[in-house]
């Protein structure tokens, strides 16, 4: 009678950093098994570095790392995946334990799919923007060119899922402009302040308004160092309210 021998990847499978995600519909499994693969990763890591076969907990299953039986045809060459993790490798041992090669994959970094990622963005922590408004103090005047502006942001997150680095670079796609009088505004840049403003409002007649700024994020991401590819996913934080009193300018005469 023969058995299927699966080796483990050395140093492939850590426990990632999102391995707790477990959005409905969405490769639960697959984040559930992390932890699972990383207990058995850490249990034979002594055993990989003897040299020798480690031996699973599952009964009738014997765990090897890539290339522990070095004596075997297919074993001679390369160890790494591109992304420099071990291989998976898979062995036909006979009961009276000889062995032969059978295949190898870089099944790790294989597992990792578009919906875990996307899951993994929805987590990485963002921040509201700070609203700036001049005239500052809280304070404008009716028929007067106020100005809004925020501070430019990107995020650049490294984070392991299922054993694969992924590189995030996140930047705003859009700032949302609530200007308390029923009116909002779009823009893809966050303004400036005076002299350079590119961001202005009119209030046409006075009160206290409620200002706010929405922002929307978008993120490229890597696998391993590979292509860069763009996630269609956004994320949107709202700011809190910032209230505004609009004033109407009375006149004076004074002399020279």
């Amino acid at each position: 009678m023969r058995r299927l021998v699966l080796a483990l990847a050395l140093a492939t499978i850590a426990s990632p950093a999102f391995a707790d995600i477990t959005t409905p519909g969405v490769d639960e499994g697959a984040f559930a098994a992390a932890g699972s693969e990383s207990e058995a990763a850490s249990e034979t890591a002594h055993s990989a570095s003897t040299g020798s076969a480690a031996t699973a907990s599952t009964p009738g299953h014997e765990v090897a790392f890539a290339c522990d039986r070095s004596h075997l045809s297919g074993c001679g060459g390369t160890r790494a995946c591109n992304d420099g993790t071990m291989k998976v490798v898979t062995y036909l041992i006979t009961d009276g334990g000889d062995s032969s090669y059978v295949r190898d994959n870089c099944a790790a970094s294989a597992k990792v799919t578009v919906a875990q990622i996307r899951t993994a963005f929805k987590r990485i922590p963002m921040k509201a923007s700070a609203l700036h408004i001049q005239p500052p103090n809280g304070e404008t005047l009716v028929n007067f060119e106020s100005i809004f502006y925020t501070d430019p942001t990107t995020i650049d997150k490294r984070i392991k899922i299922l054993g694969a680095t992924v590189d995030f670079h996140i930047t705003v796609a859009r700032y949302t402009w609530h200007y308390g009088d029923g009116h909002t505004a779009q823009t893809a840049g966050p303004g400036a302040a005076y002299p350079h403003q590119t961001i202005t409002h009119r209030y046409l007649r006075k009160g206290r308004v409620s200002v706010s700024l929405d922002t929307t994020y978008q993120a490229d991401y890597q696998i391993n160092g590979g292509q860069e590819r763009h996630l269609a996913d956004t994320v949107t934080i709202a700011g809190p309210a910032q209230q505004l009193r609009v004033l109407t300018a009375t006149p004076h005469l004074v002399g020279d």
